[in-house]
């Protein structure tokens, strides 16, 4: 037993030895060169040298190029400019010094790893110094403060804290280069810090009135939908000095010009006007303008220029209001004849009845007789009654009708008992005195589903 025990620690010990015989021989044999195993920012970098490894780098890098943001400016600079190279070595250097070279066994018994290494970076800081200095004087030199009437309103632009200090800006920009960073920000800690002088204290105060002032929340309700009053709509109403700042009147508030006002509601409210104003997609597909007609809605603009003027006036921050009309019409709404209307082409003498935006009814006319001198008159009208069995008189004639649906003054839709034709160009000749003839038939079914108020187009 005595004999098998020493046999064994015998064996055990030269195991032993030859294994950290082993390893001291691979590690002197690795020293100085990464290890078994090991890849390094996806290069394989067993055996090398990080002075062979930092060569095969750089070989890969496709950067040439840094850019610097600086404000709201973008300076680029070409590696050669200032001499930039990536150092990859003192990295390679650094972790290998670490220690990494004893832990090639890791990478025998285990899986490869792969490290990411950034490398430092290295360049001529005369050349980089007189880059700088190069750049435009405008980041150095601090703008004095300003408010600007833009397209969105007016804008406080503060000159404090918007240039650089330049040792500042160099001192950051060195430090990033040197850490291999070829596309950064500059900090704004880097900015120059100026105190504030008493004109700049005034103007700011101003700003806060103009921005209380311009951020009102003032909206018009319609059937379509909402029309808020933008914050240029609000600055377009203030009288202004050569600056174009705002004007105080007596009582120290902001002056509105009356003019101004009125031209900025009539502009937004076009579209709601559309008492002989209204654009029509007929039924095949073209966009018309009708300027006559009978039906639509008018704003009352003299009422809302003066009620706007007070809540712009006062301390009210918002505001809902629905328009006051002198004349209105059907919806309250861009398009305020919807989609059920009575549609009648002259031209094509023909009649259209749209219930729902679906083409319900159909059928030929005959208009105004033209060489006559009884043109229908054209325009955007509505339906304002019905009656059945009633007697038309002119002062040429007196014509019994089963059906009648008048759209406009004396002129209606109804049936003609004298006609046996329609459509074509019986109008030319023989037309109607300015009403439209129907066929009995078609005439009765849409007495039976039109509704007092419906939209008649003509055109």
């Amino acid at each position: 037993m005595r004999r098998f025990l020493i046999w064994f620690f015998s064996l055990f010990g030269i195991l032993i030895i030859c294994i950290l015989g082993l390893y001291a021989g691979l590690t002197y044999y690795y020293w100085g060169r990464f290890p078994y195993g090991i890849r390094i920012n996806d290069v394989y970098c067993t055996g090398m040298t990080p002075e062979e490894a930092a060569g095969y780098m750089n070989s890969m890098s496709v950067l040439d190029s840094i850019c610097i943001d600086i404000g709201d400016e973008y300076v680029d600079l070409d590696f050669e400019d200032i001499d930039f190279r990536y150092d990859y070595a003192s990295a390679l250097r650094e972790y290998l010094q670490n220690g990494s070279q004893y832990l090639w066994y890791k990478n025998l018994l285990f899986s490869n790893s792969n490290v990411i290494i950034l490398p430092k970076g290295g360049f001529d800081k005369d050349k980089l110094e007189r880059k700088i200095e190069a750049l435009d004087s405008s980041l150095w030199e601090c703008n004095d403060c300003q408010i600007i009437l833009t397209e969105s309103g007016y804008v406080f632009k503060d000159g404090k804290g918007t240039c650089f200090d330049m040792a500042k800006t160099t001192a950051f920009i060195e430090e990033e280069l040197a850490e291999g960073s070829v596309n950064f920000v500059v900090d704004d800690s880097c900015r120059k810090v100026e105190s504030e002088s008493p004109k700049e204290a005034e103007l700011k105060s101003l700003y806060e009135e103009i921005e209380a002032y311009q951020n009102k929340e003032i909206t018009y309700r319609f059937d379509d939908g909402d029309m808020p009053l933008s914050t240029l709509d609000l600055c377009h109403c203030l009288v202004k000095d050569k600056d174009n700042l705002p004007v105080r009147d007596e009582e120290g508030k902001f002056e509105l010009d009356d003019v101004a006002v009125r031209e900025m509601l009539h502009n937004r409210f076009e579209r709601y006007n559309t008492y002989k104003n209204h654009y029509f997609l007929t039924h095949d597909k073209r966009q018309i303008y009708i300027d006559t007609g009978t039906f639509g809605n008018l704003i009352d603009e003299e009422k809302e220029c003066e009620r706007l003027k007070g809540i712009l006036k006062s301390d009210r921050r918002k505001a809902s209001l629905e328009p006051e009309y002198l004349k209105q019409s059907g919806r309250k709404a861009c398009d305020d004849i919807g989609s059920t209307y009575i549609e009648v082409s002259i031209e094509e003498q023909h009649l259209y009845y749209y219930v729902d935006g679906n083409l319900t009814l159909d059928t030929d006319v005959v208009t105004g007789g033209v060489r006559a001198g009884n043109d229908t008159p054209t325009g955007v009208v509505a339906v304002y009654g019905k009656q059945k069995n009633r007697t038309l008189v002119g002062e040429t004639y007196r014509s019994f009708v089963k059906y009648w649906i008048p759209v406009y003054k004396n002129i209606g839709i109804h049936d003609a008992s004298w006609r046996s034709s329609y459509g074509g160009n019986i109008y030319i000749s023989s037309g109607s005195h300015g009403c439209i003839n129907t066929p009995l038939e078609e005439v009765s079914r849409l007495y039976d589903m039109v509704d007092i108020g419906t939209p008649v187009i003509i055109y």
